[in-house]
Protein backbone atom coordinates (compact mmCIF):
# COMPACT_ATOMS: atom_id res chain seq x y z
CA UNK A 1 0.00 0.00 0.00
CA UNK A 2 1.63 3.29 -1.25
CA UNK A 3 1.29 6.02 1.46
CA UNK A 4 0.68 9.32 0.28
CA UNK A 5 -0.99 12.58 0.90
CA UNK A 6 -4.09 13.12 -1.30
CA UNK A 7 -5.21 16.60 -2.57
CA UNK A 8 -8.25 17.41 -4.18
CA UNK A 9 -8.47 19.65 -7.20
CA UNK A 10 -10.21 20.95 -10.54
CA UNK A 11 -8.57 21.86 -13.89
CA UNK A 12 -9.15 25.51 -13.15
CA UNK A 13 -8.04 25.35 -9.08
CA UNK A 14 -4.66 23.55 -8.75
CA UNK A 15 -3.19 23.55 -5.13
CA UNK A 16 -0.03 26.10 -5.00
CA UNK A 17 3.38 23.90 -5.36
CA UNK A 18 4.95 25.42 -2.64
CA UNK A 19 2.57 23.15 -0.57
CA UNK A 20 3.55 20.07 -2.61
CA UNK A 21 6.16 17.10 -1.76
CA UNK A 22 9.30 16.22 -3.57
CA UNK A 23 7.25 13.64 -5.44
CA UNK A 24 4.06 14.47 -7.18
CA UNK A 25 1.37 12.57 -9.27
CA UNK A 26 -1.40 14.05 -10.48
CA UNK A 27 -4.62 12.13 -11.87
CA UNK A 28 -7.46 12.64 -13.56
CA UNK A 29 -6.77 16.29 -13.77
CA UNK A 30 -7.30 18.07 -17.13
CA UNK A 31 -5.35 21.00 -18.57
CA UNK A 32 -7.46 23.84 -17.94
CA UNK A 33 -9.58 24.60 -20.93
CA UNK A 34 -9.99 28.25 -22.19
CA UNK A 35 -12.58 30.35 -19.93
CA UNK A 36 -13.31 33.47 -18.35
CA UNK A 37 -9.55 34.87 -16.78
CA UNK A 38 -8.55 31.40 -16.87
CA UNK A 39 -7.12 28.75 -19.52
CA UNK A 40 -3.98 26.54 -19.64
CA UNK A 41 -1.20 29.55 -20.36
CA UNK A 42 -2.27 30.75 -16.89
CA UNK A 43 -2.95 27.84 -14.74
CA UNK A 44 -1.57 24.49 -15.90
CA UNK A 45 1.81 25.51 -17.61
CA UNK A 46 3.24 27.44 -14.59
CA UNK A 47 1.71 24.75 -12.27
CA UNK A 48 3.91 21.93 -14.37
CA UNK A 49 6.67 24.52 -14.43
CA UNK A 50 7.08 25.35 -10.77
CA UNK A 51 6.74 21.12 -10.04
CA UNK A 52 9.49 20.66 -12.61
CA UNK A 53 11.33 17.33 -11.61
CA UNK A 54 9.06 16.87 -8.21
CA UNK A 55 6.26 15.85 -11.04
CA UNK A 56 6.38 12.03 -11.66
CA UNK A 57 3.57 11.41 -13.25
CA UNK A 58 0.36 13.08 -15.12
CA UNK A 59 -2.27 10.46 -16.04
CA UNK A 60 -5.57 11.86 -17.83
CA UNK A 61 -7.94 11.12 -20.44
CA UNK A 62 -9.72 14.56 -21.28
CA UNK A 63 -8.98 15.81 -24.12
CA UNK A 64 -7.34 19.14 -25.41
CA UNK A 65 -5.38 20.75 -27.84
CA UNK A 66 -1.61 20.98 -25.35
CA UNK A 67 -1.78 17.33 -24.87
CA UNK A 68 0.46 16.87 -28.01
CA UNK A 69 2.75 19.41 -26.22
CA UNK A 70 3.75 16.63 -23.93
CA UNK A 71 3.68 13.46 -26.09
CA UNK A 72 7.38 12.97 -26.00
CA UNK A 73 7.50 13.35 -22.20
CA UNK A 74 7.33 9.91 -20.39
CA UNK A 75 6.12 11.58 -17.34
CA UNK A 76 2.62 12.49 -18.51
CA UNK A 77 0.07 9.51 -20.06
CA UNK A 78 -2.65 11.78 -21.82
CA UNK A 79 -5.20 10.13 -23.66
CA UNK A 80 -8.55 10.25 -25.19
CA UNK A 81 -11.84 9.92 -23.67
CA UNK A 82 -13.13 8.28 -26.65
CA UNK A 83 -10.35 5.45 -26.05
CA UNK A 84 -10.28 5.76 -22.42
CA UNK A 85 -13.69 6.75 -20.81
CA UNK A 86 -12.39 6.36 -17.45
CA UNK A 87 -9.31 7.52 -15.47
CA UNK A 88 -8.55 4.47 -13.46
CA UNK A 89 -8.62 1.72 -16.05
CA UNK A 90 -4.81 3.44 -17.30
CA UNK A 91 -3.68 3.58 -13.11
CA UNK A 92 -1.72 0.54 -13.84
CA UNK A 93 0.45 -1.53 -11.25
CA UNK A 94 3.73 -1.01 -14.26
CA UNK A 95 2.77 3.18 -14.00
CA UNK A 96 2.56 2.94 -10.09
CA UNK A 97 5.91 1.40 -9.51
CA UNK A 98 7.65 3.10 -11.80
CA UNK A 99 6.77 6.52 -10.71
CA UNK A 100 8.48 5.53 -7.70
CA UNK A 101 7.89 6.86 -4.23
CA UNK A 102 5.29 9.11 -4.42
CA UNK A 103 4.71 11.52 -1.40
CA UNK A 104 1.91 13.40 -2.64
CA UNK A 105 -1.39 12.61 -4.78
CA UNK A 106 -3.41 15.48 -6.65
CA UNK A 107 -6.54 14.18 -8.07
CA UNK A 108 -9.72 15.75 -9.16
CA UNK A 109 -12.18 15.77 -6.47
CA UNK A 110 -15.16 13.33 -8.57
CA UNK A 111 -15.84 9.45 -8.38
CA UNK A 112 -13.25 8.75 -11.25
CA UNK A 113 -10.52 10.73 -9.58
CA UNK A 114 -10.78 9.61 -6.07
CA UNK A 115 -11.27 5.81 -7.21
CA UNK A 116 -7.94 6.71 -9.33
CA UNK A 117 -6.19 7.96 -6.02
CA UNK A 118 -7.41 4.89 -4.33
CA UNK A 119 -6.16 2.64 -6.98
CA UNK A 120 -2.50 4.48 -6.96
CA UNK A 121 -2.49 3.85 -3.46
CA UNK A 122 -3.19 0.11 -3.64
CA UNK A 123 -0.70 0.06 -5.97
CA UNK A 124 -2.51 0.24 -9.28
CA UNK A 125 -5.11 -2.63 -7.96
CA UNK A 126 -9.00 -1.71 -8.19
CA UNK A 127 -10.41 -0.84 -5.19
CA UNK A 128 -13.05 -3.67 -5.68
CA UNK A 129 -14.11 -6.02 -8.15
CA UNK A 130 -15.89 -3.71 -11.22
CA UNK A 131 -15.22 -0.54 -9.77
CA UNK A 132 -13.19 0.50 -13.04
CA UNK A 133 -16.06 -0.23 -15.20
CA UNK A 134 -18.07 1.77 -12.51
CA UNK A 135 -15.74 4.82 -13.21
CA UNK A 136 -16.51 4.34 -16.82
CA UNK A 137 -20.54 4.22 -16.49
CA UNK A 138 -20.31 7.30 -13.84
CA UNK A 139 -17.63 9.81 -15.80
CA UNK A 140 -18.85 8.24 -19.37
CA UNK A 141 -22.09 7.24 -19.20
CA UNK A 142 -20.52 3.98 -20.33
CA UNK A 143 -22.25 0.69 -18.87
CA UNK A 144 -24.45 0.73 -15.55
CA UNK A 145 -23.04 1.62 -12.05
CA UNK A 146 -22.98 -0.65 -9.49
CA UNK A 147 -25.23 0.46 -6.40
CA UNK A 148 -22.11 0.83 -4.37
CA UNK A 149 -20.75 3.58 -6.70
CA UNK A 150 -23.48 5.49 -7.01
CA UNK A 151 -24.06 5.47 -3.80
CA UNK A 152 -20.19 7.09 -3.61
CA UNK A 153 -21.13 9.38 -6.33
CA UNK A 154 -24.19 10.76 -6.10
CA UNK A 155 -22.68 11.77 -2.55
CA UNK A 156 -19.82 13.68 -3.85
CA UNK A 157 -22.08 15.01 -5.92
CA UNK A 158 -23.92 16.78 -3.09
CA UNK A 159 -21.13 17.27 -0.57
CA UNK A 160 -18.12 19.32 -2.04
CA UNK A 161 -15.97 19.35 0.96
CA UNK A 162 -12.68 17.46 1.50
CA UNK A 163 -14.13 15.52 4.39
CA UNK A 164 -16.42 14.07 2.18
CA UNK A 165 -14.14 13.21 -0.12
CA UNK A 166 -11.84 11.39 2.44
CA UNK A 167 -15.21 9.74 3.66
CA UNK A 168 -15.15 7.77 0.08
CA UNK A 169 -11.33 7.77 -1.01
CA UNK A 170 -11.45 5.79 2.48
CA UNK A 171 -14.24 3.71 1.51
CA UNK A 172 -12.44 3.05 -1.79
CA UNK A 173 -9.10 2.06 -0.12
CA UNK A 174 -10.12 0.24 2.90
CA UNK A 175 -13.04 -1.13 1.84
CA UNK A 176 -14.82 -0.67 4.98
CA UNK A 177 -16.63 2.13 6.61
CA UNK A 178 -17.65 3.18 10.77
CA UNK A 179 -21.04 3.41 11.33
CA UNK A 180 -20.43 7.24 11.89
CA UNK A 181 -18.79 7.69 7.93
CA UNK A 182 -21.87 5.81 6.87
CA UNK A 183 -24.00 8.12 8.20
CA UNK A 184 -22.42 10.67 6.67
CA UNK A 185 -22.39 9.18 3.26
CA UNK A 186 -25.88 8.04 3.21
CA UNK A 187 -27.14 11.06 4.38
CA UNK A 188 -25.37 13.25 1.47
CA UNK A 189 -26.80 10.15 -0.66
CA UNK A 190 -30.28 11.05 0.13
CA UNK A 191 -30.06 14.63 -0.06
CA UNK A 192 -28.39 13.84 -3.22
CA UNK A 193 -31.82 11.32 -4.62
CA UNK A 194 -34.30 14.85 -3.72
CA UNK A 195 -31.82 16.62 -5.55
CA UNK A 196 -32.02 14.10 -8.74
CA UNK A 197 -36.20 14.39 -8.16
CA UNK A 198 -36.12 17.72 -8.62
CA UNK A 199 -33.80 17.77 -11.29
CA UNK A 200 -35.97 15.76 -13.39
CA UNK A 201 -39.11 17.84 -13.06
CA UNK A 202 -37.36 20.80 -14.19
CA UNK A 203 -36.07 18.49 -17.55
CA UNK A 204 -39.62 17.96 -17.70
CA UNK A 205 -40.83 21.58 -18.16
CA UNK A 206 -38.19 22.51 -20.20
CA UNK A 207 -38.48 24.69 -23.34
CA UNK A 208 -37.70 23.02 -26.67
CA UNK A 209 -36.02 25.80 -28.82
CA UNK A 210 -34.87 23.70 -32.21
CA UNK A 211 -32.00 21.46 -31.12
CA UNK A 212 -32.03 22.97 -27.95
CA UNK A 213 -34.13 21.66 -24.61
CA UNK A 214 -33.90 24.73 -22.38
CA UNK A 215 -34.09 23.79 -18.57
CA UNK A 216 -33.54 27.53 -16.33
CA UNK A 217 -33.17 26.94 -13.27
CA UNK A 218 -32.15 30.86 -12.30
CA UNK A 219 -33.69 32.24 -9.52
CA UNK A 220 -34.90 29.25 -7.76
CA UNK A 221 -33.46 28.24 -4.63
CA UNK A 222 -34.16 24.59 -4.51
CA UNK A 223 -31.23 22.65 -5.74
CA UNK A 224 -30.96 20.34 -8.35
CA UNK A 225 -28.36 18.14 -9.75
CA UNK A 226 -27.12 19.87 -13.05
CA UNK A 227 -25.74 16.02 -14.29
CA UNK A 228 -29.13 14.99 -13.94
CA UNK A 229 -31.22 17.36 -15.57
CA UNK A 230 -28.75 17.57 -18.45
CA UNK A 231 -29.19 13.53 -18.67
CA UNK A 232 -32.78 13.98 -18.77
CA UNK A 233 -33.29 16.89 -21.24
CA UNK A 234 -31.21 15.01 -23.95
CA UNK A 235 -34.40 12.50 -23.72
CA UNK A 236 -35.97 14.76 -24.99
CA UNK A 237 -33.84 16.73 -27.65
CA UNK A 238 -30.36 16.57 -29.09
CA UNK A 239 -28.74 18.75 -26.84
CA UNK A 240 -29.93 19.97 -23.23
CA UNK A 241 -29.26 23.31 -21.95
CA UNK A 242 -29.12 24.27 -18.17
CA UNK A 243 -29.00 27.69 -17.39
CA UNK A 244 -27.78 28.07 -13.57
CA UNK A 245 -28.08 30.60 -11.10
CA UNK A 246 -24.94 31.17 -10.75
CA UNK A 247 -23.88 32.59 -13.96
CA UNK A 248 -22.79 30.01 -15.81
CA UNK A 249 -25.10 27.81 -18.44
CA UNK A 250 -23.93 24.19 -19.23
CA UNK A 251 -24.43 22.04 -22.67
CA UNK A 252 -24.77 18.34 -23.52
CA UNK A 253 -25.62 16.38 -25.71
CA UNK A 254 -24.88 12.35 -26.63
CA UNK A 255 -21.21 11.74 -26.99
CA UNK A 256 -22.32 9.90 -30.75
CA UNK A 257 -23.61 13.29 -31.76
CA UNK A 258 -21.64 14.75 -34.34
CA UNK A 259 -21.06 17.87 -32.30
CA UNK A 260 -17.59 19.25 -30.52
CA UNK A 261 -18.67 21.85 -28.15
CA UNK A 262 -15.00 22.87 -27.48
CA UNK A 263 -14.56 23.33 -31.15
CA UNK A 264 -18.07 25.29 -31.73
CA UNK A 265 -16.73 27.75 -28.82
CA UNK A 266 -13.43 27.49 -28.63
CA UNK A 267 -12.91 26.62 -25.47
CA UNK A 268 -9.30 25.39 -26.16
CA UNK A 269 -9.75 22.01 -24.04
CA UNK A 270 -12.61 19.33 -21.89
CA UNK A 271 -15.46 17.22 -22.55
CA UNK A 272 -16.68 17.66 -26.41
CA UNK A 273 -19.68 16.92 -25.46
CA UNK A 274 -20.18 18.56 -22.59
CA UNK A 275 -19.25 22.12 -21.67
CA UNK A 276 -20.10 24.74 -19.37
CA UNK A 277 -19.83 28.96 -20.13
CA UNK A 278 -21.00 32.38 -18.57
CA UNK A 279 -24.44 33.17 -18.69
CA UNK A 280 -23.29 36.31 -21.33
CA UNK A 281 -22.46 33.62 -24.31
CA UNK A 282 -26.86 32.63 -24.15
CA UNK A 283 -27.53 34.67 -27.17
CA UNK A 284 -24.80 32.96 -29.05
CA UNK A 285 -25.27 29.39 -27.94
CA UNK A 286 -28.97 29.39 -29.20
CA UNK A 287 -27.73 31.70 -32.59
CA UNK A 288 -25.42 28.73 -32.88
CA UNK A 289 -27.07 25.53 -31.69
CA UNK A 290 -30.87 26.00 -32.03
CA UNK A 291 -31.05 24.54 -35.88
CA UNK A 292 -28.40 21.45 -35.57
CA UNK A 293 -29.34 18.60 -37.20
CA UNK A 294 -28.12 15.44 -36.04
Amino acid sequence: MTQAEVIFATPFRLPKTSDLGQSVVVLDVAFCATGAKRSYEEITLPFIQALGDRLKLWIDHHDHERNADWVNDHRFVLVSRLDHPACPELVTPERVQAAGRVDTIICHHDFDGIASAARFLRGGIDPYPGCEADARAIDSRVGQASERALRLAGALAVRHDDVLRRLVLGSLVNGRESSEQAKQIDRAFQSYKQRSHRAKMLASKGERIGALLVMDHRGNKEKVDRTVALLEGQKRAPIALFLGDDGRLTLACDADLNLDFCEVFQTGGGMKNRVTLSMDRLDEVIRKLHSFQS
